[in-house]
């Protein structure tokens, strides 16, 4: 059964012009590394985003009760697919929605990444 959905879309040119402390209060260290081994990491960081805002979006919370950006981690998994990681009061938050599974799609193009997030329980 679906618990939640969620998206959202950010202009790239937007993150692009963030300075490296506002970029390291969004992405976990792993996250940062992974964004920057690319050739231009703005359209990355920029789904990263985009993922974890359409993530409390889908949540109903946004953040809000202790919730911070770098409580969700998003990487990829062995395909190359998204796949998200949570902690603190977005794990607890989650736990009580009973979401078992997060389903993840980030797209970019020229200057635009968006994301979409479905939340998943087992019933």
């Amino acid at each position: 059964m679906i618990t939640g959905v969620g998206t959202d879309i950010v202009r790239i040119e937007r993150i692009r012009k963030l300075r490296a402390a506002a970029v390291s209060r969004l992405l976990t260290p792993a996250e940062e590394k992974y964004c920057r081994a690319h050739l231009d990491p703005a359209p990355r960081i920029a789904g990263r985003f985009a993922a974890k805002e359409a993530i409390l979006k889908a949540m109903g919370t946004g953040l809000s009760a202790g919730a911070s950006w770098k409580q969700i981690e998003i990487l990829p998994d062995h395909a190359g697919a998204p796949k998200a990681n949570f902690s603190g009061a977005v794990a607890r938050k989650l736990r009580a929605l009973g979401a078992k599974r997060c389903h993840i799609s980030i797209s970019h193009e020229e200057d635009h990444a968006v994301a979409f997030v479905v939340f998943e329980s087992e019933s």
